[in-house]
């Protein structure tokens, strides 16, 4: 027989967790209710008609304790805030803890630092560059240079504008920390079959001073590789869809380097 959601606060961690969100939230006059069932845990923020917390803000709070709930066998989070005169939630979302951690982990990598899961040595001097690792269409891997990367985020679906009259691949404008990007499904651009929208992440890329949303469904890692082991986008090695947005490939893991400024160009030509 299946049990219902248990209540977390008969055990001393969730006690803590709750009594630290709750001592964040008492001046909003925001309660929460916390439960668990199986590897998923559930919160819900009851909030005033003054003050409703919005899906960022509930985010942020699960961020600090992910490792911590991740380790006590919790793979997802789902939040939702419901008004304290009302039954029906304001709104909900689901969070993958692995996606938040591996996140909150890109944040770290992103910034300058020792280089880990370095491929094998070569005999050079040059030092290994840092590559974050993702997937295009149902299993090809590719590579995006981390030093054109800006921030990887967890796309949250109503965020984005959609706009009229856009080709497959211009999902819409999205809001990016206040910050108005054209958000765009890197599959469709790049040929391959994907959904208008679906939660996913979204790669900040950095060209000078633009900056585009980059929609995939998975990032997986920071690898670190040596420039030299790359080899060029020959005919054959690399299919003539990609080639003009290839900067190179690894053989040795099968996996595209892709060239960020290749795919601001063909973006703009696009859009012109």
């Amino acid at each position: 027989m299946n049990q219902g959601p248990t209540s977390l606060v008969e055990s001393q961690p969730w006690r803590i967790i709750t009594a630290r969100w709750q001592r964040r939230l008492q001046k909003d006059q925001i309660k929460l209710k916390i439960a668990c069932k199986g590897s998923q845990l559930y919160i819900i923020f009851i909030c005033t008609a003054d003050r409703v917390l919005r899906p960022q803000e509930a985010i942020e709070l699960v961020r600090p304790v992910a490792q911590q709930l991740q380790r006590a066998g919790i793979a997802i989070v789902k939040i939702g805030a419901q008004s304290a005169q009302a039954a029906a939630p304001l709104w909900v979302e689901k969070v993958d803890l692995r996606r938040l951690i591996l996140n909150q982990d890109l944040e770290e990598w992103l910034e300058p630092g020792p280089v880990v899961n370095l491929a094998p040595e070569v005999s050079v001097k040059s030092p290994a560059q840092r590559y974050l690792r993702l997937r295009l269409g149902n299993h090809l891997g590719a590579l995006l240079p981390v030093d054109s990367i800006r921030e990887v985020v967890q796309i949250l679906p109503h965020k984005v504008l959609i706009m009229p009259h856009t080709p497959a691949w211009a999902m819409g404008l999205y809001d990016w920390r206040g910050e108005l990007i054209w958000l765009v499904n890197l599959d469709h651009l790049l040929g391959f079959p994907g959904s208008r929208l679906e939660s996913g992440m979204a790669i900040a890329l950095q060209n000078a001073k633009l900056t585009l949303g980059l929609w995939v469904s998975h990032v997986e890692e920071i690898e670190a590789h040596y420039p030299q082991q790359m080899q060029p986008p020959r005919p054959g090695l690399v299919a003539a869809n990609l080639a003009p947005y290839v900067q190179g490939y690894f053989s040795a893991i099968n996996s595209l380097v892709l060239q960020p400024s290749a795919l601001f160009q063909a973006i703009q030509l696009r859009a012109s």
